[in-house]
C-alpha cells in the first residue's frame, strides 16, 4: 500500500528527528524502521506476538537498520522504559 506508506512517512518526516520514538504494537515494524531512517535518535518497538517480533527483527537486519532498534517481546503495559519518549 504504497499511497499509505507514503503518507506515515511524510508524516513521521515531520516530526522524528533526534526524537525518543516508541512504537506500540510494532508488528512488522515499518513504523519503527521509517523512524530509525528519518533520523529518530532511538527507536523501540514493542510487539506481543512473537511471530510479529520474529519478522521485525528480519525486516530491521534487511533493512541496516539493526543496530538502532529495539525490539521488544511483550505487551505495552507490562514494558518499563527508562527512558521518556518523545
Amino acid at each position: 500500500d504504497s499511497h499509505r506508506n507514503q503518507f506515515y512517512w511524510d508524516a513521521l518526516a515531520a516530526c522524528v528527528k533526534g526524537k525518543c520514538v516508541m512504537d506500540i504494537g510494532s508488528g512488522s515494524g515499518l513504523l519503527a524502521l521509517m523512524a530509525a531512517k528519518l533520523g529518530a535518535e532511538k527507536v523501540v518497538a514493542i510487539e506481543a506476538s512473537g511471530d510479529m517480533v520474529d519478522l521485525a527483527r528480519v525486516n530491521a537486519e534487511k533493512n541496516g537498520q539493526a543496530d538502532r532498534l529495539q525490539i521488544i517481546h511483550g505487551l505495552s503495559s507490562k514494558v518499563h522504559a527508562s527512558y521518556k519518549a518523545d
